[in-house]
């Protein structure tokens, strides 16, 4: 398996977009992942975030769900147990959360770290 390091930096959730990626050396199954974000709409995110948080934790394949910030800017750091329940993670955040989580925040960033070989993380 060759590891790979991926860095995403979006200014929306269009996943496919502006992607580099180069070796390092991951040696765990583990997908993780951070995202930078800017608050927008300061209701909206104090609203969502519980609500994203209570919906990761009944995810089983969900090790660590951690949002921080200071009002303006936010961060929320990600572990998934493998690359199958962060794609389950991601699928229903995109067709429950997406829409109000956008209208509450800019992504300035999103970073993913995964040692696994294919890329159906990055094709939602």
């Amino acid at each position: 398996m060759r590891a790979i390091h991926t860095c995403l930096l979006l200014p929306s959730l269009a996943f496919g977009f502006g992607y580099s990626e180069a070796s390092c050396a991951i040696t765990t199954s583990n997908i993780f992942w951070s995202v930078d974000l800017t608050v927008v709409n300061a209701t909206a995110w104090d609203a969502i975030i519980p609500v994203l948080e209570a919906s990761a934790a009944t995810e089983a394949g969900t090790l660590i769900y951690d949002i921080s910030g200071n009002g303006t800017h936010g961060f929320i750091y990600e572990r998934y147990v493998d690359a199958a329940a962060a794609i389950e993670h991601t699928e229903t955040f995109l067709a429950n959360f997406a829409a109000d989580f956008t209208a509450a925040v800019a992504i300035d960033a999103i970073k993913i770290h995964s040692a696994v070989e294919d890329r159906d993380l990055l094709d939602l």
